[in-house]
C-alpha cells in the first residue's frame, strides 16, 4: 500500500467519525444475510436491493461470485444500522470495482437506508461514511448506474457521490384506486377507446384471455413463452437477446418461486401473444420485462392491451406508483407521464481509481452522445449483433 493510499484510507475513515458515523462491512456470510434481511424489514429499498431479489440471481451465479458480495453498513452513534448498500467487488484491470449485485438487471440503485436518519445526519457526512466504507471494502473504484435522485420521495443517499447524468432514461407514473381517473390521467379519451377497440377487434380472433400467472408452474411456462418472443423480436431488430443466457434462464427461474414476482400473459387461444413481469416492493412496482407477438397480431397492440391491464390491476392491487425500468422505448413515453432523474456514479476511492475512473468518464461521454442520437444507437446494436454471431460460428 503506497503512502498516498493510506493519507487517503485515512482520511476517509476521519470524515465519517468527525460525523459520528461508523462504516462497517459484511460478507455475504449468514451473518450478513440475517442482518441484510432485518435491514430490509425497516429500511427504504428499491425493489432491485432487496434479498428477495439479489438472493435467487446470486443463487444462479458461481460460488466465486458470491465470494465478492460485500455489504457496507453505516451506523449511527447509537450503533444502529442506517444505511446499507450491497455490492459486488469485479475485477477491472488492476482494480477492484463497486457495482450492484445482478448487473443490468438491477434497473435501480440506492442502498437500504433510514431516509429520517440520513436526512438528519446530511448528505454529505453520510456520502463520506459511504465514501469510507466502500474503500474498507477494498474498492478502487465504484461504478454504480441508473441511480435515482430519490427514491419513495426521499432522496437517495448514493448522491453525494461523484456522478454524471445516466446515459440511460427512466419514467414513472403514479396510480390510485380510482381505475378510470388514474387511465385518464395516463392517456388520453382518444387512447384508451382505440385500445379498447383493438382488445375487442382481438377477441373476435380466438379466446382471448388476460390475466396473472397463479402459481409458480405457470410462471415457468411463461416465461418460456417471454423468451421465444423475446428472441423473436431481437432477431428482427438484429439485438442481441441477453435472455438466452443459461444464467439469465435460471435466475428468472429461481425468481419465479418469489410471489414479489409477478407475471402477467395475454393469449389467444392457447398462443402466448404477451407476457410482461417485474418485481414488487411495498406499494410500488417495476416491470422488469415486457415483449408481445410482432407478426400475426402485431396489427392488434398486444403489448398496449396487455399495459392497460397492468395498469388496471395494479391499481385495483393498491399499489401507488410503477415504473418500467429504465429505457426510453416508445409505449414508456405513452404510458409514463413523470421522468426519473437518474445519475450514472463513477466515483473513485483510490489514487488509482481516480485514472481508471478518469477512463470510464470518458467512455461514458462516448456513450451518452451515441444514445442521444438514435441511428448511432440502432448502428451499435447492429454491430453488436453482428460481432456476436461471427463469435458464435462454429
Amino acid at each position: 500500500m503506497t503512502a498516498g493510499v493510506v493519507d487517503q484510507k485515512i482520511i476517509h475513515a476521519a470524515a465519517s467519525s468527525a460525523a459520528g458515523l461508523r462504516a462497517a462491512v459484511s460478507l455475504f456470510d449468514d451473518h450478513g444475510k440475517a442482518m441484510w434481511q432485518d435491514c430490509e424489514q425497516r429500511l427504504i429499498a428499491t425493489p432491485y436491493q432487496t434479498t428477495s431479489f439479489a438472493f435467487p440471481w446470486l443463487s444462479s451465479q458461481s460460488a466465486r461470485a458470491r465470494e465478492k458480495v460485500r455489504l457496507i453498513t453505516v451506523h449511527d452513534v447509537q450503533g444502529r444500522i442506517v444505511l446499507l448498500l450491497p455490492i459486488i467487488l469485479r475485477k477491472l484491470g488492476i482494480w477492484q470495482v463497486a457495482q450492484p449485485i445482478a448487473g443490468s438487471h438491477a434497473n435501480f440503485m440506492a442502498p437500504l437506508f433510514d431516509a429520517q436518519e440520513c436526512t438528519s445526519l446530511g448528505a454529505a457526512q453520510i456520502s463520506a461514511a459511504l465514501d469510507d466504507g466502500l474503500f474498507k471494502a477494498g474498492a478502487d473504484l465504484a461504478i454504480l448506474p441508473h441511480v435515482p435522485a430519490a427514491w419513495c420521495g426521499r432522496a437517495n443517499p448514493l448522491g453525494g457521490l461523484t456522478d454524471r447524468v445516466s446515459v440511460n432514461l427512466a419514467r414513472q407514473a403514479m396510480l390510485s384506486s380510482d381505475v378510470s381517473a388514474t387511465l385518464r390521467s395516463l392517456r388520453s379519451k382518444d387512447s384508451l377507446r382505440k385500445i379498447a377497440g383493438k382488445r375487442r377487434k382481438l377477441a373476435a380472433q380466438g379466446n382471448l384471455q388476460i390475466g396473472r400467472a397463479a402459481n409458480r408452474d405457470e410462471k415457468l411456462d411463461l416465461l418460456s413463452a417471454y423468451r421465444t418472443l423475446k428472441d423473436s423480436w431481437s432477431t428482427q431488430r438484429r439485438i442481441n437477446n441477453e435472455f438466452g443466457d443459461a444464467a439469465v434462464d435460471s435466475f428468472y427461474r429461481i425468481l419465479a418461486s418469489d410471489p414479489h414476482f409477478v407475471l402477467w400473459y395475454i393469449k389467444v387461444d392457447d398462443q402466448v401473444i404477451g407476457v410482461s413481469a417485474g418485481f414488487q416492493r411495498a406499494h410500488h412496482f417495476s416491470m422488469m420485462i415486457i415483449s408481445s407477438e410482432q407478426d400475426l397480431f402485431a396489427a392488434y397492440s398486444p403489448g398496449d392491451i396487455l399495459v392497460d391491464f397492468i395498469m388496471r390491476d395494479l391499481c385495483a392491487a393498491g399499489f401507488s406508483s410503477v415504473d418500467f425500468g429504465t429505457g426510453d422505448a416508445e409505449y414508456k413515453r405513452r404510458w409514463l407521464p413523470a421522468p426519473v432523474e437518474l445519475r450514472d456514479v463513477i466515483h473513485p476511492l483510490t489514487f488509482s481509481g481516480q485514472i481508471a475512473g478518469a477512463g470510464l468518464a470518458a467512455a461514458h461521454s462516448v456513450k451518452a452522445f451515441i444514445k442521444a442520437r438514435p441511428q448511432l444507437t440502432s448502428l451499435a446494436h447492429r454491430l453488436a449483433f453482428a460481432t456476436s454471431r461471427l463469435t458464435a460460428w462454429p
